[in-house]
């Protein structure tokens, strides 16, 4: 099987190429025998931007994958679908659903959901299929599914929160998956925001290959509001891993990335738009 694998960041939150263009935000280009999939999509049309600077043509995709539902990692599927028209959306059913942010000692209800409605995306040409389910997409293609939350140390912030029959209370993300390649020197793993913890993330990928080794990850932690202690702790689990490459970008946090930088001075590097790896 051919398993050249090329990932190119089109979003970030850091942008260091002339021309293009940072946002908060996050979207992968996965490319790999002959399968063409985006992970997650920004906020905006910073996507479509950074493509036509970077002579990046998505026409022919074989689908998009959210990697959860934050507007973030959705917002720019509106834009994409207009451009290139009907698509395949791979996401966990709760990734269409409303979210919100609510900040610890206020009240005010922050939307941070997807900026659309999935009707209406499905008039544009998205082809939805939703599952919580870990699913092959392509040959050495796996999207993860929904991850088991064992590791009691690496909770979702309270800040997340979504409206019940008896108000709010707090969004563990369950919708938070990531996506998986297999090469002939072990695993790749694509992540989003890692809500799920990447320590519980990693255990759920050793479980479902079997125990193959991973030999990259590349993405978002979420460990920019971690204490030391959480860091710490990740930083252990990494040691064990053994990794060749560790891609850090968007919400993995300033404190987290210099710490891992020391601990793993050759393997970790920041990811920003513009950014091309890849693997044989």
């Amino acid at each position: 099987m051919n398993t050249n694998l090329r990932i190119t960041c089109l979003v970030d939150d850091c942008a260091h190429q002339m021309g293009l263009l940072a946002e908060h935000g996050l979207s992968f280009l996965v490319e790999m025998g002959g399968s063409r999939f985006l992970l997650d999509t920004g906020s905006t049309d910073v996507l479509l931007r950074n493509t036509e600077t970077m002579s990046v043509n998505l026409a022919g995709l074989n689908g998009v994958i959210l990697s959860h539902g934050h507007y973030d990692h959705t917002g720019g599927l509106p834009g994409l679908l207009r451009k290139i028209g009907p698509t395949r959306v791979y996401c966990h059913p709760d990734a269409c659903k409303e979210k919100l942010v609510v900040r610890e000692g206020s009240k005010k209800e922050i939307y941070a959901g997807p900026n659309w409605k999935k009707d209406e995306m499905i008039s544009l040409g998205a082809e939805f299929e939703c599952s919580c389910e870990p699913r092959a997409i392509a040959p050495g293609m796996r999207i993860s599914g929904q991850i088991p939350r064992v590791h009691p140390e690496e909770p979702v912030p309270g800040v997340f929160q979504r409206r019940t029959k008896v108000g709010l209370e707090q969004d563990d993300l369950p919708d938070d998956q990531c996506l998986v390649l297999h090469t002939d020197k072990g695993l790749v793993v694509v992540l989003g925001c890692t809500h799920a913890g990447i320590i519980n993330t990693l255990d759920y990928i050793d479980k479902l290959s079997g125990g193959q080794p991973i030999r990259a990850m590349v993405g978002g932690l979420h460990l920019v509001d971690a204490k030391p202690e959480r860091i710490r702790r990740t930083i252990e689990h990494l040691k064990k891993r053994n990794m060749e490459m560790i891609g850090l970008c968007h919400c993995s946090g300033l404190d987290a990335f210099c710490a891992m930088r020391q601990a793993f001075p050759e393997q970790v590097q920041y990811v920003p738009t513009g950014t091309v790896l890849n693997f044989d």
